[in-house]
């Protein structure tokens, strides 16, 4: 539904540079990013290459125009800055 907050919301997230989406999905709970690369004009060739370069790893799955990158390591490491930050280290 296009009007309610969750499609705003990942609107908002999809248009952002991709280490900011990254950012943003982790750090509202997201463990992990299922990418449609039908949806690219470039079939989501840019995208798919910043998203490696930042996941430092392949997708879980490539398939048919579908991947699904495992978040969770980004996450870890979300949690160890903000950790850090909060009590003066970075």
């Amino acid at each position: 539904m296009k009007k309610r907050p969750t499609s705003r919301w990942q609107r908002k997230v999809s248009a952002l540079p991709v280490a900011e989406m990254l950012e943003e999905i982790v750090t509202n709970g997201f463990t992990g990013l299922y990418l449609d690369k039908f949806a690219y004009a470039d079939d989501g060739r840019s995208i798919m290459e910043s998203l490696a370069k930042i996941v430092k790893r392949p997708p879980i799955f490539d398939f048919h125009g579908r991947s699904f990158w495992d978040l969770r390591e980004i996450q870890t490491n979300s949690n160890d800055k903000e950790h850090a930050s909060s009590k003066g280290v970075l």
